[in-house]
């Protein structure tokens, strides 16, 4: 999707390795805070997974609506010419 918003660009291939490994660092900083202040999820890992896709769902809803976002500011600079 970010490939049909702005083209095949340094920035768009940038954005899928930057992304994936955010969601790493994130994923292995956030997994150990959310089972030691909710102690019930530690001993069930199906509720666990269940936040974890829930969160997963969460951001590709908001990836829908950011993307032509991203898209139209990353066109902006272009249109403007030399003189932008």
């Amino acid at each position: 999707m970010l490939q049909i918003a702005i083209g095949s660009t340094a920035i768009s291939l940038g954005v899928l390795p930057a992304s994936f490994m955010g969601g790493l660092c994130v994923g292995s900083i956030g997994l150990p805070v959310l089972t030691r202040r909710n102690p019930g999820l530690a001993r069930h890992p199906l509720a666990v997974f269940a936040a974890i896709e829930f969160l997963i769902g969460i951001c590709g809803a908001v990836e829908l609506v950011l993307i032509p976002v991203a898209g139209d500011l990353a066109l902006q600079g272009p249109q403007s010419g030399v003189a932008g």
